[in-house]
Protein backbone atom coordinates (compact mmCIF):
# COMPACT_ATOMS: atom_id res chain seq x y z
CA UNK A 1 0.00 0.00 0.00
CA UNK A 2 3.12 1.91 -0.03
CA UNK A 3 2.54 5.85 -1.88
CA UNK A 4 -0.96 4.91 -2.86
CA UNK A 5 -2.05 8.25 -2.91
CA UNK A 6 0.65 9.28 -5.39
CA UNK A 7 -0.54 6.68 -8.02
CA UNK A 8 -1.55 8.60 -11.30
CA UNK A 9 -3.57 5.97 -12.52
CA UNK A 10 -6.16 6.09 -10.11
CA UNK A 11 -9.47 6.95 -10.85
CA UNK A 12 -11.02 9.95 -9.17
CA UNK A 13 -8.14 11.13 -7.82
CA UNK A 14 -8.48 15.20 -6.26
CA UNK A 15 -12.69 14.53 -6.21
CA UNK A 16 -14.97 13.97 -3.54
CA UNK A 17 -16.13 10.45 -3.16
CA UNK A 18 -19.27 9.71 -4.26
CA UNK A 19 -21.13 8.05 -1.14
CA UNK A 20 -24.38 7.40 -2.80
CA UNK A 21 -23.10 4.61 -4.81
CA UNK A 22 -22.80 1.93 -1.34
CA UNK A 23 -22.24 -1.68 -3.22
CA UNK A 24 -22.87 -2.94 0.54
CA UNK A 25 -26.86 -2.33 0.35
CA UNK A 26 -28.42 -4.85 -1.25
CA UNK A 27 -30.69 -4.14 -4.82
CA UNK A 28 -33.79 -4.25 -3.48
CA UNK A 29 -32.61 -1.31 -0.82
CA UNK A 30 -30.92 1.46 -3.37
CA UNK A 31 -34.29 2.17 -4.59
CA UNK A 32 -35.78 2.79 -0.94
CA UNK A 33 -32.65 4.08 0.54
CA UNK A 34 -32.45 7.33 -2.55
CA UNK A 35 -36.07 7.93 -2.26
CA UNK A 36 -35.64 8.50 1.61
CA UNK A 37 -32.63 10.62 1.42
CA UNK A 38 -34.37 12.58 -1.68
CA UNK A 39 -37.30 13.10 0.65
CA UNK A 40 -34.52 14.12 3.64
CA UNK A 41 -36.08 10.81 5.64
CA UNK A 42 -34.51 8.63 8.03
CA UNK A 43 -34.76 5.04 8.91
CA UNK A 44 -36.67 5.28 12.44
CA UNK A 45 -33.61 4.10 14.32
CA UNK A 46 -31.63 7.45 13.04
CA UNK A 47 -34.37 9.38 14.02
CA UNK A 48 -35.00 7.79 17.30
CA UNK A 49 -30.73 7.86 18.16
CA UNK A 50 -31.41 11.80 17.19
CA UNK A 51 -34.29 12.43 19.99
CA UNK A 52 -32.10 10.34 22.64
CA UNK A 53 -29.36 12.61 21.84
CA UNK A 54 -31.86 15.80 22.13
CA UNK A 55 -33.04 13.87 25.60
CA UNK A 56 -29.97 12.80 27.33
CA UNK A 57 -28.98 16.20 26.90
CA UNK A 58 -31.84 18.00 28.50
CA UNK A 59 -31.17 15.34 31.46
CA UNK A 60 -27.73 16.07 31.69
CA UNK A 61 -28.67 20.28 31.90
CA UNK A 62 -31.79 19.29 34.52
CA UNK A 63 -29.45 17.54 36.35
CA UNK A 64 -26.91 19.86 36.84
CA UNK A 65 -28.93 23.04 37.34
CA UNK A 66 -30.93 21.08 40.29
CA UNK A 67 -27.38 19.61 41.71
CA UNK A 68 -26.21 23.46 41.55
CA UNK A 69 -29.69 24.74 43.15
CA UNK A 70 -29.15 21.83 45.68
CA UNK A 71 -25.45 23.12 46.42
CA UNK A 72 -25.79 26.38 46.94
CA UNK A 73 -29.05 25.96 49.25
CA UNK A 74 -26.88 23.37 51.25
CA UNK A 75 -24.28 26.47 51.67
CA UNK A 76 -27.26 29.28 52.42
CA UNK A 77 -28.67 27.06 54.97
CA UNK A 78 -28.43 28.37 58.56
CA UNK A 79 -31.03 26.33 60.26
CA UNK A 80 -31.01 22.68 60.59
CA UNK A 81 -34.60 23.02 59.66
CA UNK A 82 -33.61 24.74 56.52
CA UNK A 83 -31.37 22.24 55.71
CA UNK A 84 -33.84 19.68 56.04
CA UNK A 85 -35.95 21.73 53.72
CA UNK A 86 -33.29 21.90 50.96
CA UNK A 87 -32.81 18.25 51.49
CA UNK A 88 -36.67 17.37 51.12
CA UNK A 89 -36.36 19.35 47.89
CA UNK A 90 -33.46 17.78 46.66
CA UNK A 91 -34.92 14.70 46.88
CA UNK A 92 -38.07 15.54 44.99
CA UNK A 93 -35.95 17.02 42.24
CA UNK A 94 -34.05 13.32 42.04
CA UNK A 95 -37.50 11.45 41.75
CA UNK A 96 -38.63 13.95 39.05
CA UNK A 97 -35.09 13.31 37.20
CA UNK A 98 -35.25 9.61 37.90
CA UNK A 99 -38.34 9.90 35.90
CA UNK A 100 -37.48 11.20 33.06
CA UNK A 101 -34.30 8.97 33.11
CA UNK A 102 -37.02 5.94 33.39
CA UNK A 103 -38.53 7.66 29.97
CA UNK A 104 -34.90 7.62 28.36
CA UNK A 105 -33.83 4.19 29.55
CA UNK A 106 -37.06 2.72 27.96
CA UNK A 107 -36.75 4.30 24.52
CA UNK A 108 -33.08 2.96 24.53
CA UNK A 109 -33.57 -0.56 24.95
CA UNK A 110 -36.29 -0.08 22.64
CA UNK A 111 -33.83 1.70 20.17
CA UNK A 112 -30.82 -0.91 20.84
CA UNK A 113 -33.62 -3.63 19.83
CA UNK A 114 -34.04 -1.81 16.35
CA UNK A 115 -30.34 -1.14 15.44
CA UNK A 116 -29.05 -2.50 12.67
CA UNK A 117 -26.40 -5.30 13.58
CA UNK A 118 -22.61 -3.41 13.42
CA UNK A 119 -24.40 0.22 15.12
CA UNK A 120 -23.34 0.54 18.46
CA UNK A 121 -26.00 0.29 21.51
CA UNK A 122 -26.77 3.14 23.39
CA UNK A 123 -25.78 3.08 27.17
CA UNK A 124 -28.74 3.25 29.87
CA UNK A 125 -28.32 6.58 32.39
CA UNK A 126 -28.39 5.64 35.65
CA UNK A 127 -28.67 8.91 38.36
CA UNK A 128 -26.37 7.67 41.03
CA UNK A 129 -23.24 7.38 38.01
CA UNK A 130 -24.44 10.70 36.83
CA UNK A 131 -24.42 12.23 40.72
CA UNK A 132 -21.40 11.29 40.96
CA UNK A 133 -19.64 12.44 38.19
CA UNK A 134 -21.03 15.80 38.85
CA UNK A 135 -19.17 15.48 42.35
CA UNK A 136 -15.54 14.35 40.77
CA UNK A 137 -16.34 17.60 37.99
Amino acid sequence: FENIGDDPELSGKGKPLNLDEDSSVPDEFRSAFKIMKENDLAPEWVMVAKELDVQQAKIIKQLKARHHDYQQGLSRADTESVRLNVERVWEGQKHKLQTLIDTYNDKTLTYNLKVPTGIPHRHLLRLTALLEALERD
